[in-house]
């Protein structure tokens, strides 16, 4: 058996809500997909980059003939790397959190200030109805 649902009917504030969390979410909604994309764009920047630096380590190692004993380089290389690309990750990761809240706080405050200003709209309309 089905049970009937209420329909209760919307009011100015409820649509008005809605629009705003709606257009938030838009907002972040762009902002959050441009990100794994610019990502995806700098690996593939780091790809070349890799390969270009490979050929020129090897022929490098070549010539001073220790050929044989790449193995060791690569371990080295693999650690310093990855200590550096830790570091700097740390630093992106602090720098974009901080600059996230900062826009996230300037967004609550922008929803507010136009919340407010559409509550008043809708008093000052519903003071001239009556």
């Amino acid at each position: 058996m089905k049970k009937k649902v209420e329909k209760k009917p919307l009011t100015n504030e409820t649509v008005l809500r809605l629009k705003t969390e709606l257009d938030v979410f838009k907002n972040y909604l762009k902002k959050d997909v441009s990100m794994p994309i610019v990502a995806s764009f700098g690996f593939i920047i780091a790809l070349v980059w890799r390969d270009a630096i490979r050929a020129t380590i090897d022929e490098f190692l070549k010539r001073l003939d220790v050929i044989e004993k790449v193995y060791i380089y690569e371990i080295v290389s693999a650690i310093i790397v990855t200590i550096l690309i830790a570091i700097v990750m740390i630093f992106v990761t602090e720098f974009s959190k901080s600059r996230k809240t900062k826009r996230i706080k300037e967004e609550i405050k922008e929803v507010k200030k136009t919340v407010k200003e559409d509550l008043k709209k809708l008093e000052d309309s519903d003071k001239n109805t009556k």
